[in-house]
C-alpha cells in the first residue's frame, strides 16, 4: 500500500484551495486572512485537469503561496506547519492516487461572504466587484491599451489603499478580502518580471 513519503513536491506545486469544511480554520485563526488569496469569479486560473488557462466559473480562496506558488506552510523540513489542521484538499491528496482531490475540484468551496463577517466589509467586496468586475480586468490586461491598463492599476490600488485606513486592514490581508491585486494579475499574465518573495 502506498503512503506519503513528506517530500514536500504536492505543496510545491500549490497550496490548497479551501472548501466549506474548512471554514473553523479560519474561525479559530489557524488560517488567517495573511494566508489567503482569493481568485474572483471571472479570473483566469489554471485548470489542473486539463493544464490549460479557464475563467473560474466561481470564487476560490487558496492558501497563498512562497516562492512562487509553494504553500507557505511547507517547512524546509518538508513537514506541514498546520498538519495537524490541515484543510481538507491537502487530507484527501495522495499523489499515488489523485481521484479523491480531483472529486473536490470547485465543490463546495468557502467563499469571501463565508470568512468575512463585517457587514460594512462585505459592502466593500461588492463594491469591488461591480466597480472592477474581473472579467473585465482581464480584458483591459490582454489589450494593447497601456494607458488603460495604467489607469485600472491605479484604480485598484487606490481602492485597496482605502479600504485598508478605514478598516485598518494589513496590506498582505488585502488579496483575501479584494482578491488578486492588478498589479498580480500583471505579473502574473508576464506582463510584469516575476519577483517571488519569502
Amino acid at each position: 500500500m502506498e503512503k506519503c513519503k513528506r517530500c514536500g513536491t504536492c505543496c510545491d506545486r500549490g497550496g490548497p484551495t479551501l472548501h466549506r469544511e474548512d471554514r473553523e480554520l479560519v474561525a479559530s485563526g489557524v488560517i488567517r486572512l495573511v494566508h489567503l488569496i482569493t481568485m474572483r469569479k471571472g479570473e483566469t486560473a489554471l485548470d489542473p485537469s486539463t493544464g490549460r488557462l479557464m475563467p473560474l466559473p466561481v470564487e476560490m480562496i487558496k492558501i497563498r503561496g512562497s516562492k512562487g506558488w509553494r504553500c507557505i506552510f511547507l517547512q524546509k523540513s518538508n513537514l506541514c506547519a498546520i498538519y495537524a489542521s490541515r484543510p481538507l484538499e491537502c487530507r484527501a491528496l495522495k499523489c499515488w492516487d489523485t481521484a479523491a482531490i480531483e472529486a473536490l475540484f470547485l465543490k463546495d468551496l468557502l467563499a469571501r461572504k463565508d470568512i468575512v463577517d463585517n457587514t460594512d466589509l462585505l459592502d466593500i467586496i461588492e463594491a469591488y466587484d461591480q466597480r472592477l468586475p474581473a472579467e473585465a480586468v482581464h480584458r483591459i490586461l490582454t489589450s494593447e491599451d497601456h494607458a488603460a491598463v495604467e489607469e485600472l492599476t491605479t484604480r485598484d490600488l487606490a481602492f485597496r489603499e482605502a479600504v485598508m485606513r478605514n478598516f485598518g486592514l494589513k496590506e498582505e490581508e488585502m488579496e483575501a478580502i479584494l482578491g488578486r491585486s492588478v498589479h498580480s494579475l500583471r505579473r502574473m499574465l508576464g506582463l510584469l518580471p516575476v519577483q517571488y518573495d519569502g
